[in-house]
C-alpha cells in the first residue's frame, strides 16, 4: 500500500492485498462460527447451571420447612411443659400459704369423717360379735340339754 491509503497501481501488489483481505475475512467468518458455537455452549451451560441452582434451592427450601415444622413442635412441647411447671408451682405455693391450709383442713375433715365411719363400723362389728357369742352359748346350752334328754 502506498501512503495516504491509496492502492498501488501495481497489479501484483493489489492481488497480494486482496488475498490478505480474503484470508482475514475467512478468519473472521470462522471466528464468527466459533464464537456463535461458543455462545450457544455458554448459554446451554448457563441454563443447566440455572436448573441445578433451582433444584438446589427447592431442596434447601424443603429442608428449611422441615426444620421449621420440627422447631414449632418443640416449641409446643416446651410451652406444655412450662404450663405444667407453672401449675405445679402454683399448687406448691398454695400449700405453703393460707390457701393451702384450707386444703389441709378439708383433708383433715375427710380423714376425721373416715375415722368416724371406721369407728361406727368397728362398733357394729363388736355388737355382731357379742350377738354371735350369745347365740353360740345358747346353741351349746341347747345341745347339752338335748344330750341329757337322750341319755336319760
Amino acid at each position: 500500500m502506498r501512503p495516504f491509503g491509496k492502492k498501488s497501481l501495481d497489479k501484483a501488489d493489489s492481488t497480494e492485498t486482496a488475498k490478505r483481505e480474503t484470508r482475514f475475512r475467512g478468519r473472521r467468518s470462522r471466528n464468527a462460527v466459533d464464537e456463535s458455537a461458543d455462545a450457544e455452549e455458554l448459554r446451554r451451560l448457563l441454563r443447566e447451571h440455572a436448573r441445578e441452582a433451582e433444584r438446589s434451592r427447592k431442596d434447601w427450601l424443603r429442608e428449611l420447612d422441615d426444620l421449621k415444622r420440627s422447631l414449632r413442635q418443640r416449641v409446643e412441647e416446651v410451652e406444655l411443659r412450662e404450663a405444667e411447671l407453672t401449675e405445679a408451682t402454683r399448687r406448691l405455693e398454695r400449700s405453703r400459704d393460707g390457701r393451702g391450709r384450707r386444703g389441709r383442713r378439708s383433708l383433715e375433715n375427710e380423714l376425721n369423717e373416715r375415722e368416724e365411719a371406721l369407728e361406727k363400723l368397728s362398733l357394729e362389728l363388736d355388737e355382731r360379735a357379742t350377738d354371735l357369742e350369745k347365740r353360740e352359748r345358747e346353741v351349746r346350752r341347747r345341745e347339752q340339754q338335748a344330750g341329757r334328754r337322750s341319755t336319760s
